[in-house]
């Protein structure tokens, strides 16, 4: 269970970050850092869960129909999300950002957005990755 660990720990580290930062509420040089340091930590957590996480998942789709449905709906989500992330965070934290207005709008759209995204990843795919490594182990 070490990867869900680690992984349910860096989503909490993501949203404290965005926290930060909308909490801050405009957009500043030190939002800016926060941004490009979330970017960089999302980067690397998605490399993790591709590397470690959705292959034990994928493996098992191949015969589990229900669980294949599920992984490809979370992966259009998984695209739209991050997808909407990477273009408000390529736009702001480079500093070719809108108004004051704009970013806190965006910034509250993202958020929640990947708040629910993370819910349902832990709420559903963690628990069918926890069952799997649990019946590999017996």
């Amino acid at each position: 269970m070490h990867v869900l660990h680690e992984l349910a720990e860096e989503h909490i580290t993501i949203m404290g970050m965005l926290h930060e930062v909308v909490n801050l509420g405009i957009i500043t040089p030190e939002a800016q850092s926060t941004l490009l340091a979330v970017k960089s930590l999302i980067l690397s957590h998605l490399k993790k869960e591709n590397d470690q996480f959705y292959p034990v998942l994928r493996q098992a789709a191949k015969t589990d129909r229900d669980l294949a449905d599920q992984l490809q709906a979370h992966g259009r989500e998984l695209e739209a999300v991050y997808g909407l992330a990477f273009r408000f965070f390529n736009k702001y934290a480079e500093g070719a950002g809108g108004s004051n207005k704009e970013f806190a709008q965006e910034l509250g759209m993202i958020y929640a957005a990947l708040r629910e995204r993370i819910r349902r990843e832990e709420g559903y795919l963690f628990k069918e990755y926890e069952k799997l490594i649990s019946q590999k182990k017996t």
